[in-house]
C-alpha cells in the first residue's frame, strides 16, 4: 500500500522529527518525548503529552497491515477507552484508496466504521433497546449507551483529542448487520456519526503484526504471575483478552487489565465445582471452543432461589466468546446476536420465527472462576428475559447502559459429555423440563404428520367403501295374513298375544362379522314382535335378538301425533364361523292381525373387531398429542410469566 506523501517537520517540544502519514489527519504523538503535536495550517504545534496506553496484548499495533474488501490498510493510530466493562483499543487506519476509517477492537469483536457526512442526528431517545431512524441509512437499534474515558493514544489520529475525556458514544446496531458509532462528544461538541460493520478476524487479513517490543508488556512477566495476594502463580490462558481471573490458590479475584495483578474481592470457595474443568478443550457442532471462565448466577422468585452455571468459551479461530448453560441438569449453547436482529413486543421475533416471552428475572452473579473478558464481579445484577421457540431460545440481557441479545440452542447432554469428553455428565440428574428442550417425539411425530393424513384419507376412503359394500342377507322371509293361514298361529302367550313360530333355512357365517335384524309390518294401532336368536348349529352358541314393529298415532287438543316406526332393527354379533339358522317366535296383539309381516338378517358392513381397530388408530394420534401437551405444560409451569401463574415475582418492576 502506498500513502499520499507525508508531511514530515519537527517536533515544537523536542525537536524529533515528526510526521503525517495521512493528509485527514491533524495530530500525532512525538515517539521520543511523547507530545501532542497537531497541525495549525503548515505550523505544528504540542499541546499536552499523550497518555501511555495500557497493555491488552492486542494482536493489531501500530505499523499492522491488512484489507478489507481486497483493499489494502495500514494501521497508523490509536486510542485506547476504558469503562465499567474494561479497555478496548480503536485503531486509526488509512486505505490504499485514500479512505480512512476506525478499527475497534472490543470483547474479541472487531469493527470496521468511517465517518460519514452531517445529516440529522437524534438528539434525544437514546437509550440501549431503542430503535432509531437515521436519514440515508434506515433504521438502527442502540446496543449501548456510554461514557468511556480516554486512557491513551499512540501514533496519527484524524482530531486531536484530550486525555482523561469522557465523551459520550452510543453503540448501534442494524438489522441488516451495519453497525454505527453515534459520538456526542464532549459536552457543547456537534455529534458525528461513524457508520460500518463488524467484521470477522479473518476477514482483515492481517499481515503486518505489531513488533515485539509493543506486544512484550502486555502479558504479565515472571513477577506478576503471582497472585499479590498469596504469592500463588496465576497463569492467563487468554492473556490478550481477559480483563479479571481468579486465583486458583486463595481464591480472589484479580484485575489484570494494567498489565499487574490487583486484587478485587475475595471469592468464598464453594462446594459446587465446574463439571467441566477451566482449559478443558473440545469440539462442539463443528468448533473447536476452549473453558476459559465460570460463574454461577441466581434469581429469586416467589422467594425461592434457582441457579444456574453459566461457561465462557473461547474460539480461537474466530476470536469469538459464547456460553455454555447449565440449569437443572440442562444445558444450553449460547452466542450472542445484533441488537438489531430481534423485534420485541410481548413476545419476540427473530429470523422470521417467534419466541414466546419464558421469563423476567434479575439475575446476580453469585460466584467467578477463571477469566473473563469484562470487569465481573460477585453481586452483579442484569435483568434477563428469556424467550423461548424449543429447540431455540433467545435471551436478552440489560445492565447499566447496554443491552444484549444471544441465541439459544438446546443441547443433549450426551452431546456435550462427548464435546468436551466428560462421560459423567451423561449420569447427571436432570429435573423437569428444560426451557428449551424439545419433545422428544417431536421428530416421530413429523415424520409420522407427513403419511398421517395420507393414511386418514385412506381410512375415509376405506369406511366409505365398506359403508357402501352390499350387506349379505341371510334370511329374507315374508308371513302374510297369518291369521288366516293354516297353523298360522302356534301358541298363545300368557296376555293372549298370537304366537307363530319359525325357523330358517341353514346359512354359512365367517364368524366375524355383525348381523342385523329387522322386522317390518303394516301395523296400525297396534304392534308385532320377534324375538328370538341365531344359533351356530356346530357349536350352539347363540346370538339372541328381540326386534318390534309398532306405529299408533291420534288427535290430541287439535294437534296430529304419532309414535313409533313400522321397521325395527336390532344389531347382534355373529355366533362364530359355520353353519347357523334363524329361530324365531312373531307375535302380534290378538284381532289386530297385521296384513304383512317381515324378517330379515343381514351381514353388517362393520363388524364389532373392525370398530375396535378403526378405533385404535385413530387412538393413537390422541395419545401422542395428549404426552405432548402434558409435556408443554410442565415446562410452562417453570415460567414466571406465563399467563396461569398469578403470583408476582419480587424481581419484577
Amino acid at each position: 500500500m502506498t500513502l499520499a506523501a507525508p508531511r514530515t517537520g519537527q517536533c515544537p517540544n523536542c525537536g524529533a522529527n515528526v510526521e503525517f502519514k495521512l493528509g485527514a489527519s491533524r495530530a500525532t504523538v512525538c515517539t521520543f518525548c511523547q507530545a501532542v503535536v497537531v497541525r495549525a495550517g503548515q505550523d505544528f504545534q504540542a499541546i499536552g503529552k499523550a497518555g501511555d496506553v495500557i497493555p491488552t496484548g492486542s494482536k493489531i499495533g501500530l505499523q499492522t497491515k491488512g484489507s478489507l474488501d481486497k483493499v489494502s490498510f495500514e494501521v497508523i493510530g490509536r486510542i485506547q477507552y476504558e469503562w465499567k466493562s474494561g479497555v478496548w483499543d480503536e485503531w486509526y487506519i488509512a486505505f490504499a484508496d485514500g479512505r480512512w476509517g476506525w478499527l475497534a477492537e472490543a470483547q474479541g469483536r472487531f469493527y470496521v466504521t468511517f465517518k460519514v457526512p452531517p445529516r440529522p442526528l437524534p438528539q434525544k431517545g437514546v437509550v440501549p433497546g431503542a430503535n432509531l431512524f437515521i436519514e440515508g441509512l434506515g433504521r438502527f437499534t442502540v446496543s449501548d449507551v456510554k461514557h468511556a474515558q480516554i486512557v491513551g493514544f499512540q501514533g496519527e489520529l484524524p482530531d486531536h483529542v484530550t486525555l482523561g475525556e469522557s465523551p459520550l458514544t452510543a453503540d448501534m446496531e442494524s438489522e441488516k448487520g451495519g453497525f454505527a458509532t453515534l459520538d456526542f462528544g464532549v459536552a457543547g461538541s456537534q455529534p458525528a456519526l461513524y457508520v460500518g460493520r463488524q467484521v470477522p478476524f479473518e476477514s482483515l487479513h492481517l499481515g503486518g503484526l505489531a513488533p515485539a517490543a509493543q506486544l512484550k508488556s502486555a502479558k504479565p512477566t515472571a513477577d506478576k504471575l503471582k497472585c499479590p495476594n498469596c504469592a500463588a502463580p496465576v497463569s492467563l490462558l487468554l492473556p490478550e483478552q481477559s480483563v479479571r481471573v481468579t486465583c486458583q490458590s486463595c481464591h480472589n479475584l484479580l484485575d489484570c487489565s494494567q498489565g499487574a495483578f490487583q486484587v478485587i474481592e475475595a471469592i468464598a470457595k464453594g462446594k459446587h465445582e465446574p463439571r467441566i474443568p477451566l482449559g478443558t478443550n473440545g469440539k462442539l457442532r463443528g468448533r473447536d471452543l476452549m473453558v476459559v471462565g465460570f460463574m454461577t448466577r441466581s434469581c429469586q422468585v416467589d422467594g425461592t432461589r434457582y441457579p444456574w452455571d453459566e461457561y465462557l468459551l473461547w474460539e480461537e479461530k474466530t476470536q469469538d466468546f459464547s456460553w455454555l448453560v447449565e440449569s437443572d441438569g440442562h444445558w444450553q449453547l449460547a452466542q450472542p446476536i445484533s441488537v438489531a436482529t430481534v423485534h420485541v413486543a410481548d413476545d419476540a421475533d427473530f429470523n422470521g420465527r417467534r419466541f414466546r416471552h419464558f421469563g423476567s428475572v434479575k439475575g446476580t452473579v453469585e460466584r467467578v472462576l477463571g477469566e473473563f473478558y469484562w470487569e465481573v464481579a460477585q453481586g452483579d445484577i442484569a435483568k434477563l428475559d428469556d424467550y423461548v421457540a424449543p429447540p431455540e431460545g433467545l435471551s436478552c440481557e440489560r445492565s447499566s447502559g447496554e443491552v444484549n441479545w444471544s441465541h439459544i440452542d438446546h443441547l443433549p447432554r450426551e452431546e456435550v459429555a462427548q464435546a468436551f469428553n466428560r462421560p459423567g455428565l451423561v449420569q447427571a440428574q436432570q429435573i423437569g423440563v428444560g426451557a428449551v428442550q424439545p419433545w422428544p417425539y417431536e421428530a416421530a411425530w413429523r415424520s409420522m404428520s407427513h403419511w398421517m393424513l395420507g393414511g386418514l384419507a385412506v381410512l375415509v376412503m376405506l369406511v366409505v367403501g365398506l359403508a357402501a359394500r352390499p350387506s349379505t342377507i341371510y334370511v329374507d322371509q315374508s308371513f302374510p295374513a297369518l291369521n288366516m293361514l293354516a297353523g298360522g298361529v302356534d301358541a298363545v302367550g300368557p296376555q293372549g298375544e298370537k304366537v307363530h313360530s319359525f325357523i330358517s333355512q341353514p346359512f354359512a357365517l365367517d364368524g366375524h362379522e355383525a348381523l342385523d335384524v329387522e322386522l317390518t309390518s303394516d301395523v296400525s294401532q297396534t304392534w308385532t314382535y320377534a324375538a328370538g336368536a341365531i344359533i351356530n348349529d356346530d357349536t350352539g352358541e347363540s346370538s339372541p335378538f328381540g326386534v318390534e314393529s309398532s306405529y299408533y298415532y291420534g288427535v290430541d287438543d287439535g294437534e296430529s301425533w304419532s309414535e313409533g316406526s313400522r321397521t325395527g332393527d336390532d344389531v347382534v354379533s355373529a355366533p362364530g364361523a359355520g353353519k347357523a339358522i334363524v329361530r324365531a317366535d312373531l307375535q302380534w296383539e290378538s284381532g289386530h292381525s297385521p296384513s304383512n309381516m317381515r324378517l330379515r338378517v343381514t351381514g353388517s358392513s362393520f363388524s364389532i373387531t373392525q370398530l375396535l381397530m378403526v378405533g385404535v388408530l385413530l387412538l393413537w394420534p390422541l395419545l401422542f398429542l395428549l404426552h405432548k401437551a402434558s409435556f408443554e405444560r410442565a415446562r410452562w409451569d417453570n415460567s414466571n410469566v406465563h399467563p396461569t401463574i398469578h403470583a408476582s415475582s419480587e424481581d419484577d418492576d
